[in-house]
């Protein structure tokens, strides 16, 4: 199988630019800020009242809210941000929005070249960079079951169908090929209104021979070594 295009599926619908895991330099889209120069958002600060500006290579832009039901619907995501995870010979396209109250991430494709991969997010919502998994950072994991856990991954004794905090599509992965999730700020105790900075690493995993992340070099229990995005705080 060919190596598919970044964007290749969502862009007849997604005005997205793309960021390959092995190669995080991408092109300024109009419908969004990742680039290979900084990102930058700004907003007045409801608590100061002094702007409240953030710069990442990758922004996470403010968009609709979403039903975290396994179908990409282009109006949820038109204007999201997509990063490609390199799998073999194909890749996963990773959708990134928030609308203001849940950070939405949409995986898709997770079932090509007879692999069915399964996604996590890791997520630091202080963005502190610690250099070991602590005590307020969060693992998010999708297969049959819902699975999330602050301050332990691979928490999978407190996996259930239907976790009451935070939506994503549990199930194999059926016809479209995809799982979403949406997240509540709340839940990760990030508040706009002073920080819009977090650190953010994505993974699919088969849960036995393949696990690939993006950034590239970034290691699961290494904080440290997450991506920073910047939240856009315009809504």
């Amino acid at each position: 199988m060919m190596r598919t295009a970044p964007c290749a599926l969502l862009m007849m619908f997604l005005g997205c630019s793309s960021t390959s895991a092995a190669d995080t330099d991408t092109d300024t889209d109009a419908s969004t800020s990742t680039g290979s120069e900084e990102s930058s958002t700004a907003a007045d600060s409801s608590s100061t009242g002094t702007p409240l500006v953030c710069e990442a290579e990758t922004m996470i832009p403010a968009g609709a809210a979403i039903d975290a039901n396994g179908t990409i619907d282009p109006l949820e995501w038109a204007g999201a941000t997509v990063v490609a995870i390199p799998v073999q010979a194909t890749e996963v396209n990773v959708i990134l929005s928030h609308d203001g109250a849940n950070l939405n991430v949409g995986f898709q494709p997770l079932a090509e070249g007879g692999l069915i991969m399964f996604p996590e997010l890791y997520i630091d919502p202080m963005n502190d960079k610690s250099v070991m998994f602590g005590a307020d950072d969060w693992w998010f994991h999708t297969d049959d079951q819902e699975c999330g856990a602050q301050g332990m991954l691979d928490a999978w004794p407190g996996c259930v169908d239907d976790n009451p905090d935070w939506d994503s599509t549990p199930g194999l992965v059926g016809p479209a090929n995809a799982v979403e999730y949406s997240i509540p700020f709340a839940l990760l105790g990030i508040d706009l209104s002073t920080s819009c900075e977090i650190g953010l690493a994505l993974r699919v995993t088969n849960t036995q021979t393949v696990a690939e992340i993006w950034p590239a070099e970034s290691d699961r229990n290494e904080p440290v070594t997450w991506a920073t995005v910047a939240l856009d705080t315009s809504l």
